[in-house]
């Protein structure tokens, strides 16, 4: 689990970039509601972006 974390993490660095992850992070320290925060800083749900990372990962996929 906290690698699959770590890979979301470094998806969103990657995409929208350091500063809005750390806005981000901020922001959950004066209000835990975690999809209100993150619609804000990055313009879509959580589950979006969770979708859209999962679609990455989909298609860079190799057969063995």
């Amino acid at each position: 689990m906290y690698s699959e974390f770590a890979c979301i993490v470094d998806y969103l660095i990657l995409i929208y970039g350091k500063e809005k992850l750390i806005l981000y992070i901020r922001k959950l320290s004066n209000n835990p509601d975690n999809n209100k925060e993150f619609k804000k800083i990055y313009g879509l749900e959580f589950s979006k972006a969770i979708q859209n990372f999962k679609n990455i990962v989909n298609a860079n996929k190799k057969p063995i």
